[in-house]
């Protein structure tokens, strides 16, 4: 744990330095603490809150900071607490990481959209140059939380992305989720769900979300005024005539489905 200076400078009451070791309790909060530290001055003997780190708006920056992590390192809230325990810190509770994910997940994604637009753009103006085309070539490949065995597709949630031919770069992804828990509940106990970010988005079966994600992604680049000519893909017919019906035919004849092993 780290203590600032202005920490232990002086007492709240009388100004007299603390010395860390007249520590009589701890309090944490994740990742983060408050010592209580008494006055060693016999006239004041106040009890000092001191913590071990800043916060913003009532929360500790270590734990948004930890769930930031999560997120980028692609783990979970049982792989973080393994880790700390190694390291002999007290584990963080799931509630207090499932918080924090979901206020650092707002700011990752808005970085996420304006990264991908500028991405988009690069990929347009490369494919401009050197084929002198407005037609973009993109890879796209789904994947999901459960691994499916073949005859069996039950994840309850997929993802999918697509990649510029020209950048290598993300320039669109999307996401299906057949589940959310406070809704879950909300049904099984007969009342209306609180307010929440709902990510619920999908009711079909889990093999199509992929199909639905590509089209969706397709629509996307077809609505900020860009062309996707040319889809790199798994061997799927159903893919390509989804996007053949919902976006127009012009846009996605030339579709090459290419499987990339």
């Amino acid at each position: 744990m780290l203590i600032s200076k202005e920490g232990l400078s002086g007492c709240k009451k009388c100004g007299l330095p603390l010395q860390l070791a007249h520590a009589s309790g701890i309090g944490t909060y994740g990742l983060s603490a408050i010592i209580k530290i008494p006055c060693y001055n016999t006239r004041c003997l106040h009890i000092n809150n001191v913590a071990t780190g800043k916060r913003h708006n009532k929360i500790w920056d270590a734990n948004t900071k930890l769930a930031t992590a999560m997120v980028h390192t692609g783990i979970g809230g049982r792989q973080v607490n393994t880790f700390l325990t190694a390291l002999n810190i007290p584990p963080v509770s799931n509630t207090l990481l499932c918080a924090r994910q979901k206020e650092s997940g707002g700011a990752i994604e808005t970085v996420a959209e304006s990264t991908m637009a500028l991405c988009l753009s690069e990929e347009l103006d490369i494919t401009k140059n050197k084929s002198d085309s407005d037609e973009l070539i993109v890879s796209v490949d789904g994947a999901w939380q459960k691994r499916g065995s073949g005859r069996s597709y039950d994840s309850l949630s997929g993802h999918c992305s697509m990649i510029g031919a020209e950048t290598g770069k993300i320039i669109g992804y999307s996401v299906r989720s057949k589940f959310c828990k406070t809704c879950d509940e909300a049904n099984r106990k007969g009342i209306k769900a609180k307010l929440h970010d709902c990510r619920l988005n999908w009711d079909g079966s889990s093999k199509a979300m992929e199909q639905d994600m590509v089209v969706e992604m397709v629509q996307n680049i077809k609505n900020s005024g860009i062309t996707v000519g040319t889809i790199i893909a798994d061997d799927d017919t159903t893919t390509i005539a989804r996007l053949r019906k919902k976006v127009q035919k012009s846009q996605t004849e030339r579709a090459s489905l290419v499987h990339l092993d």
